[in-house]
C-alpha cells in the first residue's frame, strides 16, 4: 500500500538541510508511538519481531519541491507546497496512518515547520509482465568486501547489478512470507532514453548512530517479472536501505507503446560476493 503525504510550509522561503532523508523517516516512526501496542504485526509476518524491526518494510520517496536552490548546504524554494510517498508491503501499517487524523500535525524538517494538508491512497499501477518504471528515490546495491570490512556500493552499469537486484527482491519475498515465489523470474534493464542514471550520494544517520554515506541511482528502467515480485517491488522498493529512503519508483507509459530495447540490455552474472543488506 502506498501513501501520498502533502505538506504546506508555515514560512517562505523555507529551507531544509540537503540530505534529509533520515529525518523523513524520524518523523514516520513519531506517528508509529500512539498505536505500537495495537499494531498486529506479527499476523501478516513470519516471524515476532520488536516493532522497530518493522520499519524496514516501508519505503519512502524523496521530497518533491518546487524549483529548488541550492544555497550553503541547504534547498531552498518559494512555494510552500511539497509532497512524498511512503509505502509498505504490510498493509496495517499504512493503514494505521490513515486512522491517526494526522491532517493538520506539524511535520518538522530540520528548523522548518510543515503542515500536514492531505494524506491519500495512490492507486497501484496494474502489474502486468512488464512494467516501465522511473525512480522516486535512488536505488542502491552494495556487496562487503572483505578486505576493506565495508560495503561497496555497485554503479548502475556493473554487470552484476540485474543479479543483485532480483536477488534482494526475492529475499525480501521469503522474509516476509517465509516462503520462496512461485514464480521467480525478474529482469532489470535500465533505459537510456532520458540519458544515463544519475549518482546521487547522500548522506544518512540512523538512530542513535554516526553519519554514513549512500551512493545511489536515479533513471529510468524495465522491470519484467511475475505479478508477485513486481507488486512487492512496488510496495516495498527495489535495492537496499528502502526504510532510509531509497529505492522507491513510479510506473510510468511506455514511449509510443514500445520498449526501446536498443537502449540498454543487462548483462546477469553470478557474483563472487552477495549483497548485502535489504
Amino acid at each position: 500500500m502506498r501513501l501520498k503525504f502533502v505538506l504546506k510550509s508555515e514560512s517562505l522561503p523555507f529551507r531544509i538541510p540537503v540530505n534529509y532523508q533520515h529525518l523523513l523517516l524520524r518523523n514516520i516512526i513519531e506517528y508509529y508511538d500512539p498505536i505500537k501496542e495495537n499494531l498486529h504485526v506479527e499476523n501478516e509476518v513470519s516471524n515476532n519481531e520488536k516493532i522497530l524491526e518493522y520499519f524496514k518494510y516501508i519505503c519512502f520517496s524523496h521530497l518533491h519541491l518546487f524549483k529548488p536552490r541550492f544555497e550553503k548546504g541547504e534547498l531552498v524554494s518559494s512555494k510552500n507546497i511539497v509532497w512524498f510517498y511512503v509505502s509498505s508491503p504490510i498493509d496495517s501499517l499504512m493503514a494505521h496512518l490513515l486512522t491517526l487524523n494526522l491532517v493538520g500535525k506539524h511535520f518538522s524538517i530540520g528548523k522548518t515547520s510543515f503542515i500536514i494538508d492531505k494524506i491519500s491512497l495512490v492507486n497501484p499501477p496494474q502489474f502486468k509482465r512488464k512494467l516501465i518504471g522511473e525512480t522516486l528515490s535512488p536505488l542502491s546495491l552494495s556487496i562487503f568486501m572483505e578486505e576493506r570490512h565495508s560495503p561497496t556500493y555497485l554503479n548502475w552499469n556493473d554487470s552484476y547489478w540485474g543479479y543483485h537486484i532480483k536477488k534482494n527482491l526475492i529475499r525480501k519475498y521469503e522474509l516476509l512470507y517465509d516462503s520462496k515465489p512461485e514464480d521467480t523470474y525478474l529482469e532489470f534493464n535500465w533505459d537510456f532514453s532520458k540519458g544515463e542514471p544519475k549518482s546521487r550520494l547522500i548522506t544518512l544517520e540512523k538512530l542513535n548512530e554516526n553519519e554514513f554515506k549512500v551512493r545511489g541511482w536515479m533513471g529510468k528502467f524495465m522491470l519484467k517479472g511475475s505479478k508477485q515480485l513486481l507488486k512487492l517491488a512496488w510496495d516495498w522498493g527495489l535495492g537496499e536501505k528502502n526504510y532510509l529512503g531509497f529505492g522507491m519508483w513510479n510506473n510510468v507509459p511506455e514511449r509510443n507503446g514500445k520498449w526501446q530495447s536498443e537502449h540498454h540490455k543487462q548483462v546477469i552474472k553470478m557474483p563472487e560476493t552477495e549483497a548485502v543488506d535489504y
